[in-house]
């Protein structure tokens, strides 16, 4: 597959040991604009990430779920703040040694939608002007965007699809501890309770929406989500359960989760129809993708023809346990077949 992205957190100060070899292209996430529009530095540690990361791509990530909509609604409405905006992000890239800059605006509204058209736009143009005047490959732009082509979550499509080299679809956090019932929070399937919140569903509605196979990225997380049980003897997916439990704000990533079944002696139990995995020790019960799911919907990717995958994020694997499953995801194709013929 043409990608195998991987984010890496800023906060996680370390990013030498990063297995760059499992992937193609891999995120410093995340820098923000400042009030002037212009990326604001201040506490990153971009020095040395390029360098650490090759021979995959490093691409500047800028956003994120913390970051303020506002921030980027004030930058996108005028034609002279989206030009501090891209100028910055440009130069900024150039200076660290970066390859592309990813937009991580998650949730735009529909008042945004047509200036987010015209950033794109811009954007573009700017790249491929500074590209042409410089004699240097022109940088890759792309945008991580919610699982799905929701009306909810409104999205230019027709500028994303000609000016973005792709979109990473966010495939994941669907259930959590706003739920009464136990889930697969990046579920691929729903068979039983026919959700429209699947990692199918989602990718299928960009399809329709018009983002061509070739540009879309599927996202896998390496993380699981934590409830308490209501009663421990009911333990599958959709037992009845109240609030989370471990973990940091009902999440755990997936090193904790395997020191957690290691502590508690217990094994991941995998779930055919959702494609997804949990564990369960008392009242405790965490889903999560193990290396059996993460398999299984990376050929579902290959078989639709997407661009390929990425990861959020790499620091919460378990010594490349998840991360590797790029380099296997033939390993279990009966069983994927299976699930997706």
């Amino acid at each position: 597959m043409a990608v195998k992205g991987a984010y890496w957190p800023s906060w996680v100060s370390d990013f030498r040991g990063i297995d760059s070899g499992l992937f193609t292209h891999i995120y410093y996430a995340f820098v923000l604009p400042d009030h002037t529009f212009k990326l604001d530095l201040s506490g990153s540690r971009l020095e040395g990430f390029t360098s650490a990361v090759r021979p995959a791509k490093a691409i500047l990530s800028v956003g994120g779920e913390r970051a303020d909509p506002k921030r980027f609604s004030d930058m996108v409405s005028n034609i002279s703040s989206r030009k501090n905006f891209i100028d910055s992000s440009i130069e900024v890239a150039r200076a660290f040694g970066f390859d592309g800059v990813d937009l991580d605006w998650e949730f735009p509204q529909n008042h945004d939608v047509e200036n987010l058209g015209y950033l794109l736009r811009e954007w573009r143009a700017a790249v491929e002007r500074e590209a042409r005047d410089k004699g240097r490959i022109p940088l890759l732009l792309t945008a991580a965007v919610p699982f799905s082509a929701n009306s909810n979550w409104p999205f230019p499509v027709d500028s994303m699809k000609q000016n973005l080299d792709w979109i990473n679809a966010m495939c994941y956090n669907y259930r959590g501890s706003w739920d009464n019932v136990t889930g697969a929070h990046a579920a691929l399937f729903d068979p039983i309770n026919k959700s429209e919140y699947t990692t199918d569903m989602g990718l299928q509605s960009w399809i329709r929406a018009g983002i061509p196979r070739s540009k879309l990225v599927m996202g896998l997380p390496l993380y699981g989500r934590t409830w308490t049980l209501e009663n421990p003897t009911s333990h599958g997916i959709g037992a009845p359960a109240r609030g989370i439990r471990p973990g940091d704000g009902g999440t755990m990533t997936y090193a904790e989760i395997v020191r957690f079944n290691r502590q508690h002696n217990v094994g991941e139990i995998y779930d055919q129809d959702t494609v997804s995995a949990y564990s369960y020790a008392g009242t405790t019960w965490i889903g999560y993708d193990n290396v059996r799911s993460t398999t299984t919907k990376i050929q579902y990717a290959q078989r639709l023809g997407l661009r390929g995958y990425f990861f959020w994020q790499i620091a919460g694997d378990h010594e490349g346990t998840i991360s590797r499953a790029g380099e296997k995801s033939l390993l279990f194709s009966q069983s994927a077949r299976s699930v997706i013929l």
